[in-house]
């Protein structure tokens, strides 16, 4: 338990992008979004008869520092940065691993536990101000995973198997005179009543 929770009487959230843990986290940006399908109907209006969840997306804007921010941690080896040239280098090379594996991983923000999101991309810029250090953008997705199953029905019996259809041979149309053909007709659609 931090200091600053023992003293505010609040469980800080430690925010994680698949365990790995940010010097800084500046931002984070959330989307949820609802898709309404619309369909144009014969009469000319627009008619929406479904609806379904998109997958949640999160932007995060952290960074890492080449600095030992903590002592403690590097001390006892629990710096997850640590090793390679920089921390910096080391943070980025292991965000590009993981974004590569595309194996969904957790990420535990300030609002909420994200779970099976993959890192759909990786922005960063350094300049003189930044040289030892990371600040980068991620972009982060949830995908939505499905199990299927095979099931095996019991065999058709023979009043289930379908019938195969009986040839009737040819037929003949007969003809039918001019003057006859709408009797001939009413007479097909209706029959003859009275006789």
């Amino acid at each position: 338990m931090s200091l600053l929770s023992i003293l505010t009487g609040r469980v800080a959230i430690i925010r994680s992008v698949s365990g790995f843990v940010f010097d800084a986290v500046f931002e984070e940006d959330h989307t949820a979004e609802l898709e309404v399908t619309d369909n144009p109907v014969e009469s000319g209006v627009t008619v929406s008869d479904h609806a379904y969840m998109k997958p949640l997306r999160v932007k995060i804007k952290a960074g890492v520092s080449d600095a030992v921010l903590n002592p403690i941690t590097r001390f006892f080896g629990a710096d997850q940065f640590s090793g390679g040239t920089s921390r910096s280098k080391r943070a980025f090379d292991l965000l590009c691993e993981l974004q590569k594996s595309a194996e969904p991983f957790d990420v535990q923000t300030g609002l909420k536990l994200y779970k099976n999101m993959v890192c759909t991309s990786i922005r960063t810029v350094q300049d003189a101000a930044t040289s030892s250090a990371l600040i980068f953008e991620a972009d982060l997705r949830e995908v939505i995973i499905v199990t299927t199953e095979a099931v095996t029905y019991p065999p058709r019996s023979k009043a289930r198997q379908a019938q195969k259809p009986k040839d009737g041979g040819e037929k003949q149309g007969a003809e039918v005179p001019a003057g006859d053909k709408k009797q001939s007709l009413l007479k097909t659609v209706f029959g003859s009543f009275g006789k």
